[in-house]
């Protein structure tokens, strides 16, 4: 109900691209650090926002809220290792932690790439390996930013080829941001 709420008043604000970014990119933070609800959809609300801008805003939000994510997931350590025993979070944590140790940031942005899916809970599961893995703030960003930019690109291919169009250009314009 809150989600189908959100999404409802972000459509609304489809009318000014401005207002719509800026309130796009709160959400994409706010969906990294603490809402575990994926932000693709928000790339087929405004039409009027070229494709490319709705990208990078949401890379942009998902860099910031990686990092913070990053910052404070040390201190989630023992709430988050508590939750190990529900058997379908343990398995989640443990493939995490097999992604970490094996790919290290490659297994960050191989899990982040994945459209519609939260980031919320991988971001905190791979803040909590960062020692082992020896990730820095920079790259855990720079990760998560090229992922979401991967995201986005999956999606509008995937739109593309169902005939779904993410921006519609304004009638007469030569140059047209996809």
């Amino acid at each position: 109900m809150v989600f189908e709420d959100l999404m409802n008043y972000l459509g609304s604000l489809g009318g000014d691209p401005v207002i719509y970014c800026i309130f796009l990119f709160i959400y994409v933070i706010l969906a990294a650090v603490i809402l575990p609800l994926p932000v693709e959809i928000a790339l087929f609300l405004s039409a009027g926002t070229p494709f490319f801008v709705k990208a990078l805003i949401i890379s942009l939000g998902k860099m910031i809220g990686g990092v913070i994510a990053f910052q404070i997931g040390g201190a989630l350590e023992g709430v988050i290792k508590r939750y190990t025993k529900w058997k379908w979070f343990n398995y989640i944590y443990k493939a995490c932690y097999w992604l970490v140790s094996k790919f290290g940031y490659v297994g960050l942005y191989l899990i982040l790439s994945i459209p519609f899916m939260s980031d919320t809970v991988p971001l905190y599961l791979f803040s909590l390996f960062k020692d082992e893995s020896h990730m820095t703030v920079r790259g855990f960003a720079i990760t998560c930013f090229l992922a979401g930019f991967t995201r986005s690109i999956i999606v509008y291919v995937a739109a593309t080829f169902f005939g779904i169009q993410l921006y519609d250009a304004p009638q007469g314009t030569e140059f047209m941001l996809i």
